[in-house]
């Protein structure tokens, strides 16, 4: 998924500057971020041994 961000408040809202700063583009690199996908990893693994332990019950 890719999306767009507009800086609408650049240099022009300052008083002055570069006009080339206030249409720049911010695109993702496409990676996600070390300690979002520890979180999701660690979730899912609670919610696998979760499930696991709650299906075997008191065996």
């Amino acid at each position: 998924m890719t999306y767009l961000n507009f800086n609408l408040n650049g240099a022009a809202a300052r008083g002055g500057g570069s006009s080339s700063r206030t249409g720049r583009l911010h695109v993702p690199r496409g990676v996600m971020p070390k300690r979002i996908f520890f979180k999701l990893l660690f979730s899912a693994l609670a919610a696998v041994l979760a499930i696991h332990f709650w299906r075997q019950g008191g065996r």
